[in-house]
């Protein structure tokens, strides 16, 4: 069952951010997770706006999402990711 991690993001601190993006990127491999498309708000159709970036990550099934995410590795760059933006995590899933 393909899983997809969507994260939003609004950016509080630039510099901490890119630093948050370059130490959880590794955090994804052992857990088959791989990022499919990060990218800015460009427009919004309908409904209120949504956050400023938002990435899709892919997974083979929401147990290797829910594993990466309770990771020693991921865990350990929560206090980092809270000082550099307001992040939802969601998982989805296809049938």
């Amino acid at each position: 069952m393909m899983t997809y991690v969507i994260a939003n993001c609004n950016i509080k601190d630039a510099e901490k951010f890119a630093e948050y993006g370059a130490l959880a990127a590794p955090t994804f491999a052992p857990f088959g997770g791989q990022l499919l498309q990060k990218g800015k708000l460009t427009a919004t159709l309908a409904g209120p706006s949504g956050a400023a970036v938002t990435a899709i990550f892919a997974f083979d099934n929401p147990e290797a999402a829910m594993a990466w995410y309770a990771s020693a590795a991921y865990q350990a760059l929560l206090p980092l990711r809270d000082a550099a933006c307001e992040m939802s995590l969601s998982i989805y899933s296809t049938p």
